[in-house]
């Protein structure tokens, strides 16, 4: 699952740490894991699985816009800085 974790660095890496974007990766770590879970238990190889999750929960605009994140991207000196 390091591999969600690696995705969600990136989607995140150029928001603003704020309280509101650390608890919405937070709350889409938990359902993209619970999601990985749910399709191993059903059989699905692991790199499928992580796939699948990646694919279904979409790319950082659609997320943030669902999520009322801000999407102006944060100053270029921090950029990198995940949220965690």
């Amino acid at each position: 699952m390091d591999a969600i974790k690696q995705y969600l660095d990136y989607m995140f890496r150029t928001l603003p740490p704020t309280p509101q974007a650390i608890q919405a990766r937070a709350d889409l770590l938990a359902m993209m894991e619970d999601k990985y879970t749910e399709l191993r238990n059903e059989g699905m190889p692991e790199h499928q699985a992580v796939a699948q999750v990646i694919s279904d929960f979409g790319n950082l605009e659609e997320v943030a816009q669902e999520l009322n994140l801000p999407t102006e991207p944060i100053s270029e000196g921090a950029a990198g800085t995940p949220i965690m």
